[in-house]
C-alpha cells in the first residue's frame, strides 16, 4: 500500500473516538423525538451544551495543529469558536442552536481548508466532515422540536 493511500484512511481508532465523541448529540437529538424514554427535558438542556463542547474540542484540534509554528494569530483565532459557543449558551435556544450551527460549519470549513494547506492530515478532513454532518443534522433535528415541537 502506497503512503499517499495510507494517509487518506481514518485510522481505525479516530473512527471510534469519533463515533463515541458524536453519541451524546446524537442521543440527544433522539431523546427529543422520543418523549416516552422520558429525558427530553434534559435532553433540550444537553444537546446544545454537548455541542459547545465538540466545538470547543475542534478548536483544540486546530491549536494542536498550529503548535510547532506557534503562529499567534492561529492560535487567537482559534479561541472564537469555543467563546462564540459558549456565549450562544445564555440566549434563547432557538438563537443558541442557530449560533451552534454556524459556529460549527464555519469552524469545519477553516479544518478543510487547514488540510488543503497541509497542517492537519487527510483523513482528518474526511472524518471532520462526518463528525459535522452528524452534528449538524443533530442541531438541526433540536432547532426543528424546539421551533415545530
Amino acid at each position: 500500500m502506497s503512503v499517499a493511500l495510507q494517509d487518506t484512511r481514518i485510522p481505525a481508532a479516530a473512527w471510534l473516538a469519533g463515533a463515541i465523541a458524536a453519541l451524546p448529540l446524537v442521543a440527544s437529538f433522539a431523546a427529543l423525538w422520543v418523549p416516552q424514554w422520558g429525558v427530553d427535558t434534559l435532553a433540550r438542556q444537553a444537546g446544545p451544551i454537548y455541542a459547545a463542547l465538540l466545538i470547543t474540542f475542534f478548536s483544540g484540534v486546530r491549536w494542536g495543529a498550529c503548535l510547532n509554528a506557534v503562529a499567534v494569530g492561529e492560535l487567537l483565532l482559534g479561541l472564537v469558536p469555543p467563546y462564540a459557543a459558549w456565549i450562544a449558551l445564555i440566549l434563547r435556544p432557538e438563537f443558541a442552536l442557530c449560533i451552534l450551527l454556524i459556529v460549527l460549519l464555519l469552524q469545519a470549513l477553516a479544518d478543510v481548508l487547514a488540510v488543503e494547506e497541509g497542517s492537519l492530515p487527510y483523513w482528518y478532513g474526511k472524518l471532520r466532515m462526518l463528525l459535522t454532518t452528524a452534528a449538524g443534522i443533530a442541531i438541526l433535528a433540536m432547532l426543528g422540536e424546539r421551533l415545530f415541537g
